[in-house]
């Protein structure tokens, strides 16, 4: 189909990024732009340094236009539209600026920014109570950085690696807290301190259960949070006194075919106090592949299932506690 189109130039400044209007609308009206004003941010050495919230901003519109590296913010430098549609007088910080500016956070400054700029961001979220869930990860490395150990790796054994530990937000979709840690570090390692901060950031009232795997089965992680008052469901490691309290059970529940539970009140080595712990047992025949350890070869009573464990402070049916983990 021909048109016509009326083409002209123009001595007015254009970008290929209008859309960032939209961004600009949401971050002003969501109220984020008087939020980073607010922080305790560095600020510049003299009188012809760019404010520290234009840098920021400058930062998050490179991020959301597919900068992967400080050196790619360049490429808006000289879109003068950019610039005067979020009000940045000296115009798009460049390369050295970033890198001097966010050179400038130590671990204090982060804590005294993001955990005020999270606690904002999830007050604004319509959700009573969050399901947290706590986990770590291995990041294999290939260099010397910092932190950088040898530890427990599975797809890279004896490789050095990073071993950090996060907390999500379930229900949101999204990182509450993050910690980079060295890579001998285990899943529990910091965790006291790490809940202590997670709770500057959410209210323990805002939170409604926290899950975990079975590298945070510990007294040291189960204490803190039964300390700060926090619902929990844990998985479990089969240890040698847990694994002779199964042997022991004999309250088991067919809930489903080939599917059985239990709950034992079980006080393990190096606990305060016992604790409910619930226990799955699935027919090997049934339910090969889905997840569970084998125990008890030697007696046939036994070697038929796959069992799998969870430590909880609440109250619900054996089947429940199971399904929320």
């Amino acid at each position: 189909m021909d048109a016509d189109f009326d083409i002209r130039y123009t001595d007015r400044p254009i970008t290929p990024f209008g859309g960032l209007t939209t961004v600009k609308n949401f971050y002003q009206n969501s109220g984020l732009q008087d939020m980073i004003s607010s922080l305790p941010l560095p600020q510049p050495g003299s009188n012809r340094g760019y404010d520290p919230v234009d840098i920021i901003e400058g930062f998050l519109v490179s991020v959301i236009l597919g900068a992967r590296r400080l050196a790619h913010a360049g490429l808006l430098r000289h879109d003068k539209v950019v610039s005067e549609m979020f009000g940045w007088s000296k115009g798009m910080a460049s390369e050295s600026t970033f890198s001097r500016f966010f050179k400038k956070f130590d671990v204090d400054l982060n804590d005294d920014v993001f955990i005020e700029l999270n606690r904002w961001w999830f007050t604004k979220l319509k959700v009573k109570h969050h399901t947290v869930d706590i986990d770590s990860t291995v990041i294999t490395r290939y260099g010397r950085q910092d932190g950088v150990e040898v530890g427990y790796n599975p797809r890279k054994p004896g490789r050095g690696s990073h071993h950090p530990l996060i907390a999500f937000a379930a229900e949101a979709k999204m990182v509450i807290q993050s910690w980079m840690r060295t890579g001998d570090s285990v899943s529990s390692t910091d965790i006291k301190d790490f809940i202590t901060v997670l709770l500057k950031t959410l209210d323990k009232s805002n939170i409604g259960l926290v899950r975990a795997d079975s590298g945070f089965f510990s007294e040291t992680t189960l204490g803190i949070l039964e300390k700060n008052e926090l619902k929990y469901i844990v998985a479990a490691k089969m240890y040698a006194g847990l694994v002779q309290e199964i042997f022991e059970a004999n309250d088991w529940v067919s809930y489903s075919d080939g599917i059985d539970m239990c709950s034992i009140d079980c006080k393990l080595t190096g606990w305060d106090h016992a604790r409910r712990i619930v226990v799955v047992r699935k027919s090997k025949s049934k339910y090969q592949n889905s997840g569970g350890k084998s125990l008890f070869e030697e007696y046939d009573e036994f070697s038929n299932y796959l069992y799998s464990a969870f430590v909880t402070n609440q109250e619900f049916a054996d089947p429940l506690i199971w399904v929320i983990l």
